[in-house]
Order: structure tokens, then C-alpha cells, then sequence
């Protein structure tokens, strides 16, 4: 399965999350592999984020991203918010 869909929901709150290429010793290859809302797609198209305010879905097409990529990671931050 080298093209997948992540979708990432907390019921209730909205929330922030980044994708990180990784090489083979677990650090970020390069910041082009950080994935987020103000850089929503690799320079290769391996990695798209989606959403609007809160990106909480990425696709993968793993074919596409370089070799140099071992894994990527996925961090998500639940953003506490109070309603008046």
C-alpha cells in the first residue's frame, strides 16, 4: 500500500498537526519534508495536508517520496480554546 489517507479527529477540539520526513537515523531530512498548514506538500508529492484553520488529514503516496526517507511521523496537538 504505497497511497493512504490519514484523517485525525479529537471530538471537541480542534487540533494542529505536522508530518515529518525522516531519515534513516530519526532526524528531519530536510525542512522541504515538514509538512503542516503554511507548507501543506512536499516538493515531491509524497506528502499533502489538508484542512482549513486545522489540517487533521494527510494523504501519503509513499512511491514518490525520495529515498533518503526512511519514515515519516505524524505529531498532533490538541489546541485548547474557550468559548464565551
Amino acid at each position: 500500500m504505497s497511497a493512504f489517507r490519514v484523517d485525525i479527529a479529537v471530538p471537541g477540539l480542534p487540533v494542529d498537526c505536522a508530518c515529518f520526513g525522516q531519515d534513516s537515523t530519526g532526524k528531519l531530512s530536510d525542512d522541504h519534508h515538514m509538512t503542516f498548514l503554511n507548507q501543506p506538500r512536499t516538493p515531491c508529492g509524497g506528502v499533502d495536508v489538508f484542512g482549513a484553520e486545522y489540517p487533521a488529514c494527510f494523504a501519503f503516496k509513499l512511491d514518490l517520496l525520495p529515498a533518503s526517507i526512511d519514515r515519516v511521523v505524524v505529531a498532533v496537538r490538541a489546541i485548547r480554546c474557550c468559548l464565551v
